[in-house]
């Protein structure tokens, strides 16, 4: 919503490697033959992507940009397992895309400082109000 406009994270959340009691979780389950990586770590990470895109989207009026600026979300066959947990949401890698979402949402990206837009920029503006909708946009319950 309009109180926070962007959730930025720059790594999956793994916990700590080091945390000791997690270390003994993770020797036990290998002991028993299981996969920890797959079967704890994955899923506790989701679990706390999920917690930070709730500090995003509260309700079904709550809308704004979620950056997940690590290339294992894509590059990783455990990285579906992130996506699906998203809720449904537009998904971009052109910066455009999102300038355009948040002039959308009348959250401009330019600082209170900066010069109006020029004439250049208001017709890109107008041209890209179309886009809004369809790209980059993260409303709760919103798939399209």
């Amino acid at each position: 919503g309009q109180a926070l406009s962007c959730v930025i994270i720059d790594k999956l959340p793994f916990a700590a490697p080091g945390d000791p009691v997690m270390s003994a979780r993770l020797a036990r389950m290998k002991e028993q033959g299981r996969n920890p990586f797959l079967e704890y770590q994955v899923p506790e990470a989701v679990l706390t992507l999920k917690q930070g895109i709730g500090r995003l989207i509260r309700d079904n009026n709550d809308y704004g940009i979620l950056m997940i600026g690590d290339p294992r979300l894509t590059g990783k066959p455990y990285g579906s397992a992130f996506l699906k947990s998203l809720p449904k949401m537009g998904h971009t890698r052109d910066l455009r895309d999102v300038e355009v979402f948040l002039r959308g949402h009348s959250l401009s990206p330019r600082s209170p400082q900066q010069q109006p837009p020029t004439e250049q920029e208001q017709r890109q503006q107008e041209d890209d109000e179309g886009v809004a909708h369809d790209l980059a946009h993260v409303q709760a319950g919103d798939g399209e």
